[in-house]
């Protein structure tokens, strides 16, 4: 699936779309600081349903709660660019290809972590890279982006929620009072574009340590989804075409 197509069904499938924009964004942003919350409690039952689980055994859980993860994260994309040429996968590549590609001792320290082979792997396939959504598959995405895990196995599992949580406190630092902001500094004021692309950064490295194609999580997404759009409609009945007597009463 392509980013464009998914963002597509994001926008058509988003039931506030006929609210303020205050009121969207407060939907968006809240509710995908619940999904990381499910994806976090969904990880954890993997790891406690019994005394031998693997941690490396993913469940149905952990891929659905990763869709409704990624769903928030399209609709809010889409309210932050509404008239957009390219797209957020695109704009955490770049993103990435810039903290990376830089001459300061941060960007040094992200090479050597990485190697020097695999941060040369990584700036050459991001500066080819589309902006184009309609160009970009979510597997080349994740595929990419995960050349820059700098852990691996579990501990990037314990990074991954961790920062997550801390991303989240950012997507809602600009709904405090201005005196709080004023007050609370621990948090950056930083572009909500940024963070939400280092969101979905962490949720497709969670799924590339559980083995998941983002491709699948998002097809998957668009099922339920629309499953739960069409409760509302009656079951159609299957002996509708038949005669009366044929019927089932």
């Amino acid at each position: 699936m392509r980013a464009s197509e998914y963002q597509a069904f994001v926008d058509e499938s988003d039931q506030f779309k006929e609210r303020d924009t205050p009121k969207r964004f407060a939907i968006a942003i809240y509710g995908l600081a619940g999904e990381v919350g499910s994806v976090a409690a969904a990880i954890k039952k993997r790891l406690f349903s019994d005394r031998d689980a693997n941690w490396r055994i993913t469940s149905e859980e952990i891929e659905e709660e990763l869709g409704d993860a990624f769903w928030y994260c399209f609709q809010l994309a889409s309210l932050l660019q509404p008239n957009r040429d390219g797209c957020i996968l695109s704009l955490c590549i770049q993103n990435l290809r810039t903290e990376i590609g830089a001459d300061d001792e941060r960007a040094r320290r992200i090479r050597e972590v990485l190697t020097p082979e695999r941060s040369t792997q990584f700036l050459e396939a991001a500066s080819r890279f589309p902006r184009n959504a309609s160009d970009i598959s979510f597997d080349e995405y994740q595929a990419l982006a995960f050349l820059t895990a700098r852990t691996t196995d579990a501990t990037l599992v314990e990074v991954c929620l961790t920062v997550l949580w801390q991303l989240n406190a950012e997507l809602l630092r600009p709904r405090l009072p201005t005196i709080e902001r004023e007050l609370n500094t621990t948090l950056p004021d930083r572009e909500m574009n940024t963070v939400l692309g280092e969101v979905i950064w962490h949720l497709a490295a969670l799924a590339s340590i559980y083995g998941l194609k983002l491709n699948d999580i998002v097809d998957r997404n668009t099922k339920k989804v629309n499953a739960r759009r069409n409760r509302s409609q009656k079951t159609p009945l299957h002996d509708r075409d038949y005669k009366p007597a044929e019927q089932l009463p």
